[in-house]
């Protein structure tokens, strides 16, 4: 194959998770040109990847026009990784010969190409990979995503941290945000937290954007603003920098837990209804923790965008998350102990 067209219209986490599949395609046609179709939040992750030579921001509403744009390209072969009838049209539209409509209800829409296991619930990664799989292609390796930095980013952040007083590799990164309020651990408890780590003498970078500033008065009640520093808004790939330069992770289940996954930096997951085994498929050997209660409501993911109790969340402590990231934080070298 010559020409790859690869597709995935959902959030930031969701790029993440795709790319050991991406990977996986370009080490089978290392000659192609991959080109990947996303929103433009999520298409800032393949940015400086080796694996993708050209990116097509996605916007709803425009399917006809992109799909058109792209038909003249004579794509070998399309995979479109979690279809839905959205962007399996979108596909269609591009003309590509060989077509993965990867959707997870088993419907084959306008695919070519049929995807084993459709149905069956597994990781994240695996599935994306099961899309790779129906080409008959080879999965050489077991690998965690990757994003790649370019040496000006990492300069970037670990002078952004001085400035602010801060080692690189010395502060704890959290975020309070997530894309659903079930999926949120309480911000009070948060502040909580974030007050007793720095405390300690730990530096504490608290990311947010501006769609959450409704969290962030009872973040504050808990935690004066000056015991950290609080970044709001920052572009994405300076998140990304501040991640990769940044000692451990603590936050919700969300986009900027994977992207801290990704950068190789330890993280602790605070789980609410999700399926762990499904979104996150990281080891407890590469420094990935999480807490989840076992509560009856739950099952294997409730789905719900919003609960009233939310049992699952609020019966995890802060003296419990405390307790796991200092056991956590005694394992990772200190700024100033890195060689």
């Amino acid at each position: 194959m010559k020409k790859i067209l690869v597709i995935k219209l959902r959030g930031i986490g969701d790029a993440v998770l795709a790319l050991p599949a991406i990977k996986a395609l370009k080490q089978s046609h290392a000659q192609a040109q991959v080109t990947a179709i996303m929103p433009p939040p999520a298409l800032q992750v393949l940015e400086h990847s080796p694996d993708v030579n050209r990116r097509v921001a996605w916007k709803r509403g425009r399917e006809i026009p992109i799909g058109l744009g792209l038909r003249g390209e004579r794509f070998d072969c399309l995979v479109n990784f979690h279809a839905s009838p959205r962007s399996a049209f979108l596909g269609y539209l591009s003309g590509a010969r060989r077509r993965v409509i990867h959707d997870h209800s088993g419907r084959p829409w306008f695919g070519s190409v049929r995807v084993s296991d459709a149905t069956v619930r597994k990781s994240a990664i695996e599935r994306d990979l099961d899309a790779v799989r129906a080409l008959k292609l080879p999965v050489l390796f077991t690998s965690r995503p990757e994003i790649t930095l370019e040496g000006g980013e990492k300069e970037w952040a670990r002078q952004f941290l001085e400035k602010n007083g801060v080692k690189a590799k010395a502060p704890v990164t959290v975020a309070i945000g997530a894309s659903n309020p079930s999926k949120r651990w309480p911000e009070d408890r948060f502040g909580h937290m974030c007050k007793r780590i720095s405390e300690r003498g730990t530096p504490v970078i608290l990311l947010t954007q501006q769609t959450e500033r409704i969290l962030l008065p009872r973040f504050f009640a808990e935690c004066p603003q000056e015991r950290i520093l609080h970044l709001q808004d920052f572009p994405l790939r300076k998140v990304m920098a501040l991640l990769w330069a940044s000692r451990f992770y603590i936050g919700n289940d969300s986009g900027i837990k994977h992207l801290a996954c990704a950068l190789g930096t330890p993280t602790l997951t605070l789980f609410g209804p999700e399926d762990v085994e499904e979104w996150h498929p990281y080891r407890r050997e590469d420094g990935h923790e999480v807490i989840q209660k076992n509560v009856a409501c739950r099952g294997r993911g409730c789905g719900l965008v919003a609960c009233e109790p939310l049992t699952c969340l609020r019966e995890i402590t802060v003296k419990e998350v405390m307790e796991k990231a200092q056991t956590m934080l005694a394992s990772i070298p200190r700024a100033d102990e890195s060689p």
